[in-house]
């Protein structure tokens, strides 16, 4: 009898050492599948991490989708994705839906860069440098001297220039596209126009050129202008400069987990910084030339 419950007992070990060891395997940060997205003006960055990931992890493999934010952060809150590159924090009604789901303990974010919006022209335009105050009355229409294109309501830079450079107002003298590609297709065809995307959407600038800007603020000597330069989106020189997440949502963490941890240590800052945007998860000394 006793043997039995001997024989039984072990048994009964061995089960759950196999499940423990089951859910291991289901929950580990280097091997799985995950579903993840990220925001398209930071599509780039996020694919080059994910291959290098998956390189480094040969047993994880990550399902990357393109969203703009308005499609992915829901996504990621219904738990339809694990994880989301965003170019903008949380807003007031994402913020209600995780506390009003008590999810404040699942839904992670980390620092992940520093992007900037870019002011596209074309390579043989007259311009070169523009204000903040010129900017917002191209938008509203105040200025009607350019054709200006931006990407849909839904985009994270369309969302920005509606928050940060309109103070709440939708902008009235532009022409939506589908896409950020779209804008930068339309600039490159349609002179005396100007095209606002995110910076590590622009492959190959080789068509086009970024206006540098100015804030508002008058400073001793007048005007300084900045272009959207890696130090100058870390300092915030540049004013169209925004802080951009990485959005987690895993109770257990897993394959997802990990790459969030890869995108915020020192490989994926490493590749941050090789597609010229600004790390903000590791420190970074800026150097003056």
């Amino acid at each position: 009898m006793r043997l039995r419950h001997y024989i039984v007992s072990v048994a009964l070990l061995i089960s759950v050492l196999f499940l423990v060891s089951c859910q291991e395997k289901k929950f580990s940060p280097t091997r799985g599948e995950a579903k993840i997205a990220a925001d398209e003006s930071l599509y780039r960055v996020t694919e080059a991490a994910k291959e290098s990931f998956e390189k480094m992890y040969p047993e994880a493999k990550l399902h990357l989708e393109k969203a703009f934010a308005r499609d992915g952060i829901p996504q990621l809150l219904e738990g339809k994705i694990q994880l989301f590159v965003s170019g903008r924090e949380f807003n007031n009604d994402e913020l209600s839906f995780i506390d009003k789901a008590n999810k404040r303990d699942v839904i992670r974010q980390f620092k992940f860069c520093y992007d900037g919006t870019v002011l596209l022209v074309q390579k043989n335009d007259k311009r070169d440098n523009i204000s903040v105050r010129e900017l917002k009355n191209m938008l509203t229409g105040a200025d009607r001297s350019y054709k200006v294109f931006m990407p849909p309501f839904k985009s994270s830079t369309y969302e920005y220039i509606k928050s940060f450079v309109l103070g709440g107002k939708d902008p009235s003298n532009v022409k939506l596209l589908a896409s950020e590609d779209d804008v930068m297709a339309e600039v490159k065809k349609t002179p005396n126009s100007m095209g606002l995307v995110g910076l590590n959407v622009i492959a190959d600038s080789s068509a086009y050129k970024f206006l540098k800007v100015c804030s508002d603020e008058t400073t001793q000597g007048g005007p300084e202008y900045f272009e959207p330069h890696m130090g100058f989106l870390i300092n915030g020189s540049y004013p169209l400069s925004k802080l951009c997440y990485v959005f987690l949502n895993e109770v257990i963490t897993g394959v997802a987990g990990g790459f969030a941890t890869f995108l915020t240590g020192n490989e994926g800052q490493q590749i941050v910084f090789k597609q010229k945007l600004g790390p903000a998860a590791v420190p970074v000394t800026l150097k003056h030339k």
